[in-house]
């Protein structure tokens, strides 16, 4: 089969973890199913899938490939869950209707498969957050992020602690959520900004110690979630910047504390970084 006949009117592809089901998203509301074990000679495993109403925008699998959530550009909100645990006869399972997130244009899982995030543009433009459980999804708390806002893209950080939301409103930001507790999700810090436009795509490293934006100029933002790093960073590029005087000056009413290693407010690196001599 030819890419071009593969590919017709799709709007959304996902990949299983074991890279041999692909499901792709199309715009009459239906997803299909395709083992990919020979990538130049894709099978479609049996009739197309249907639950969400609209194009499919979204669609994500959990990470142990048993289960295919979809979502889309649907007035109800609704996502919808199917077990693949047997992919060529997946079965329906549960599916919820997200009223704060109605057109859906991202999904993911957590590590652990069992807490879903549900980022769009509506009214409200949040983040819906679902436990996945036995075969049904469960609301958790209330959505993530600010009314009116976009939250177009998604993703969980590989250990599944750190929730990264990307938005389209004005400049380009990601905001950032503490998951350990999905039913306490919390901010982490002020917002991630890329002033070369709004953010289509967010991604972590394998390790999580890094993110990846992508902007709608084309432009991809990187940064660095590694404390220590980023102070090892900012030490060795800013001696002197903070010593007792400035200190005294900038910040008179808490006794001195130098923020680098030395006591000049911004010395040479951890012995461990230091280079050789």
């Amino acid at each position: 089969m030819r890419a071009s006949e593969c590919w017709t009117g799709r709007s959304s592809v996902a990949f299983a973890a074991d890279g041999r089901t692909l499901a792709a998203g199309n715009q009459n509301g239906t997803v299909s199913l395709w083992n990919t074990a020979d990538p130049g000679h894709p099978a479609s495993l049996g009739k197309p899938l249907t639950g969400p109403h609209g194009p499919v925008h979204a669609m994500a699998f959990s990470p142990d490939g048993r289960t295919l959530a979809a979502a889309g550009d649907d007035p109800s909100g609704t996502i919808q869950l199917w077990d693949v645990t047997k992919p060529s006869s997946p079965q329906p399972m549960a599916s919820g209707i997200d009223a704060d997130t109605r057109s859906v244009w991202s999904l993911a899982f957590a590590a652990d498969g069992r807490t879903l995030a549900a980022g769009g543009d509506v009214s409200n433009g949040r983040v819906g957050l679902w436990r996945v459980s036995d075969g049904r999804l469960v609301r958790l708390g209330q959505p993530l992020g600010q009314p009116d806002s976009t939250s177009a893209s998604l993703a969980f950080s590989p250990d599944g602690h750190t929730l990264a939301v990307g938005g389209l409103s004005g400049n380009g930001t990601v905001s950032r959520w503490d998951m350990t507790d999905p039913d306490r999700p919390a901010p982490l810090g002020q917002p991630l900004t890329l002033t070369s436009g709004p953010v289509h795509t967010v991604t972590f490293a394998p390790d999580g110690h890094t993110l990846a934006v992508t902007s709608d100029d084309g432009v991809v933002g990187v940064w660095s979630l590694t404390v220590d790093e980023a102070i090892r960073r900012i030490c060795a590029g800013s001696t002197g910047a903070l010593g007792p005087q400035q200190w005294s000056r900038f910040i008179p009413q808490l006794p001195y504390a130098p923020p680098c290693p030395d006591s000049g407010g911004a010395g040479p690196l951890p012995q461990e970084s230091r280079p050789s001599r």
